[in-house]
């Protein structure tokens, strides 16, 4: 019969062996069995070893007592069975090197709601006197779709620099006088608290100020501006028209890719705005834009590697916002530590660890995330004027 477990092939033919051929086999494989058996705990030893040395190397040389006392904790927690060491030391491996090169991912997402979105913009653009653009102050230059400067060509233009209170407010002044050299106006806004938003009419008379006039001479008077808003997903526009409107005009939410189609809203008698979808553009050449878009939720998670991002994030913070990274966090490292040294250390100080006392750098990938977005790691920006000026 056939037995009922896995190597049921080799059984059968020791089975058909004689008697004494046969328990010579098995005692030669009760021998090999063994000997793995002593290299297998003699592995469980070795990665003991290195796991406390690693352990080790986390403490604060400045002998912070209670960093002392939980890498203690740690390594009581740690036990030394080989599957929870292994997957401890998959943790802390480096898999990519930060030293030699710089890292960098492909980031790319264009479904098909927007490219039916930018044809029914194209159309709509001759119907506005006015093109608001939503982008994210963290990112100003990243987070412009390059298709509005070509449909727009003609029409005035005011750039809004949303979420203004989660950037630096030095980038945010050198950002405001980037683009108004480039003879646009420009407002930096907070569309969630109000913040600046009482502004925006006079800003949208001295933009159109040029159509305005042009209308007063024909004899057309009190005729309403009507302006586009347009940005890419997740940049803010529905908060901002609600905000600015004063009501629900639109549907909200924390993610890319809520609004679906356009609407017409009737602010008062001087102003009309057209909702539109967020869009994004078919290819992304430059591969720093792609990033700037994910980190800063611009990107649905689902298409892009988190891990990867994360570590060129806090690699970039390690390099223009070390401090800001060390005194939220209560961790020390230097600018050359690798990206995955400081990950690790971020597990240990925020309890980040899984059972056994494994580090959960899911947990840690989450974190930083959710921290970053919200401006609880600090105001950071990640795209430099000079480098567009």
């Amino acid at each position: 019969r056939k037995p009922q477990f896995p190597h049921h092939q080799g059984v059968c033919l020791l089975g058909k062996l004689p008697v004494d051929l046969a328990k010579t086999v098995a005692r030669r494989i009760l021998a090999q069995a063994e000997r793995l058996r002593q290299v297998a705990s003699a592995a469980v030893r070795a990665a003991g070893v290195a796991v406390r040395a690693l352990h080790l190397r986390h403490r604060h040389m400045d002998g912070d007592r209670e960093r002392i006392r939980q890498d203690r904790d740690m390594r009581r927690r740690v036990r030394p069975d080989l599957p929870g060491i292994l997957c401890f030391l998959q943790t802390v491996q480096y898999p990519h090197s930060y030293r030699k090169g710089k890292k960098t991912m492909v980031y790319q997402w264009y479904p098909g709601h927007m490219k039916k979105a930018r044809r029914a913009m194209q159309e709509d653009i001759k119907l506005i006197d006015l093109i608001i653009e939503l982008v994210d102050a963290r990112c100003p230059q990243s987070s412009r779709n390059p298709d509005i400067d070509e449909m727009g060509k003609n029409k005035a233009r005011l750039i809004l620099l949303n979420k203004s209170d989660l950037s630096d407010p030095a980038a945010n002044r050198a950002w405001t006088a980037y683009f108004e050299s480039l003879g646009f106006a420009v407002l930096e806004i907070n569309a969630r608290s109000g913040a600046g938003m009482k502004a925006i009419q006079g800003k949208v008379q001295e933009a159109c100020r040029e159509k305005i006039e042009r209308d007063r001479k024909r004899g057309i008077l009190n005729r309403p501006v009507r302006a586009m808003v347009a940005g890419i997903p997740n940049v803010g526009k529905s908060t901002f028209i609600n905000s600015f409107a004063g009501k629900a005009c639109a549907k909200t939410g924390n993610k890319p890719g809520v609004t679906k189609g356009k609407q017409w809203i009737r602010l008062n008698k001087g102003l009309e705005l057209l909702d539109t979808p967020g869009v994004l553009w078919p290819k992304f050449e430059d591969p720093e834009v792609g990033f700037c878009l994910a980190v800063t939720g611009a990107i649905k998670e689902d298409v892009y590697d988190r891990e990867t991002a994360v570590e060129l994030l806090l690699e970039r913070l390690m390099h223009i916002y070390p401090e800001d990274l060390r005194v939220k966090y209560a961790i020390d490292f230097s600018e050359a530590e690798p990206v995955r040294e400081v990950m690790a250390k971020i597990a240990v100080a925020r309890g980040c660890l899984k059972a056994g006392g494994v580090l959960d750098i899911d947990k840690v990938i989450q974190l930083v995330l959710r921290d970053f977005r919200t401006g609880r790691l600090g105001r950071f920006t990640l795209d430099e004027p000079s480098e567009n000026n």
